[in-house]
C-alpha cells in the first residue's frame, strides 16, 4: 500500500475555535490540517505564532485553500497579489499545497471563450509563481462554479500547463457530477496532487445536505484508494465535511469517524 499523510479540514469548526480544533484533530491521530485563506490573512504578521501552534500540536499544514477570482479583469493584479500573499504565508509555515477554489458564476450566463482564455492564462501565471515557492498549486472543482462538470474540468486541464497547475479531486463533488473519482483519477493521475475525501448520498436534497462522514455514504472510496496505490500517489488525503453546521454540530466526532474509516477500512496512513 502506498504511504500518505492524513489531514482534516478545520472548516468544520467555528473559526474562533481554531486552537481547540487543532488539538482535537491531533488527539484523533491526524498528521495535519487544511485551513481556509482567512487564517493566512489573520496570521500574516504572526507567522511565528502559527508555526508554534502547529509545533505544539505536532501537526503539519497540508494546504491552504482560497477562492481565486479570475473573471474580474479590473482587479486582476490585486487578486494576484492577494493570492500570492497566501502562497508566501503557506511557504513560510511549511505547507505543501495551495488550493484554488473556483468562485461561483452567474448560473444562466456561460463562460465565454475569451473568459476561458483569461482563466487559463491567469491560472498558469499564478501557478508558476506558487510552484516557484516550493508549493503545489491545484484547482478544486466546485458545484455551481465555472469549474464543475467533467467537460469543464477537461477543458481546464487541456488549456493549462501541467508543470504549473494541478487538480484536487473532491470525491463528493465528482460523484455529484456523475464522475467516477476512481476511474477518472487513472486518466489524469499525473495532474492530481491533492485529494479531498468526502462521502455522499444520492437524494433530492441540495448538494451540501447530501454530504456524509466517511463510510456512511455511497462513494466507492475503496476503489479510489486502490487506484491511488496503482499510481503511487504521494500527496495528502484531506477529510472534510463542509456541510451546514446544524448537520455537523459535533465536528470532532465526525473527524474521528473519518479517521477510523481511513485507517481501518481504507488502510491509509504512514
Amino acid at each position: 500500500m502506498f504511504e500518505t499523510q492524513l489531514a482534516y479540514h478545520t472548516n468544520a469548526w467555528p473559526s474562533e475555535y481554531l486552537v481547540g480544533a487543532m488539538h482535537e484533530i491531533t488527539q484523533i491521530g491526524y498528521d495535519g490540517i487544511e485551513v481556509a485563506w482567512s487564517l493566512a490573512e489573520s496570521y500574516a504578521d504572526r507567522v511565528d505564532v502559527f508555526m508554534e501552534m502547529l509545533h505544539d500540536e505536532h501537526l503539519e499544514l497540508a494546504a491552504i485553500d482560497s477562492p481565486l477570482w479570475l473573471l474580474a479583469p479590473d482587479s486582476k493584479e490585486d487578486e494576484k497579489e492577494r493570492f500570492l500573499a497566501i502562497g508566501r504565508f503557506a511557504a513560510a509555515v511549511g505547507a505543501h499545497v495551495v488550493v484554488a477554489m473556483a468562485p461561483r458564476k452567474w448560473p444562466d450566463i456561460p463562460v465565454s471563450d475569451e473568459e476561458w482564455q483569461a482563466i487559463t492564462d491567469f491560472s498558469n501565471e499564478v501557478g508558476v509563481e506558487i510552484e516557484g515557492m516550493g508549493l503545489k498549486f491545484v484547482f478544486h472543482p466546485e458545484v455551481g462554479t465555472w469549474l464543475d462538470t467533467r467537460r469543464e474540468i477537461e477543458r481546464f486541464l487541456n488549456e493549462t500547463a501541467p508543470e504549473a497547475v494541478g487538480l484536487c479531486i473532491d470525491t463528493a463533488q465528482f460523484t455529484y457530477n456523475r464522475i467516477n473519482p476512481a476511474n477518472y483519477y487513472l486518466s489524469i493521475h499525473d495532474r492530481v496532487h491533492h485529494i479531498h475525501m468526502k462521502d455522499y448520498v444520492k437524494n433530492k436534497q441540495p448538494y451540501e445536505k447530501r454530504l456524509r462522514p466517511l463510510g456512511r455514504g455511497e462513494v466507492d472510496l475503496k476503489a479510489l484508494v486502490r487506484n491511488l496505490d496503482k499510481k503511487d500517489y504521494n500527496g495528502w488525503v484531506v477529510s472534510e465535511l463542509d456541510m451546514p453546521y446544524e448537520q455537523n454540530a459535533n465536528p470532532s466526532a465526525n473527524a474521528s469517524t473519518a479517521y477510523e474509516y481511513c485507517i481501518h477500512t481504507l488502510d491509509l496512513g504512514l
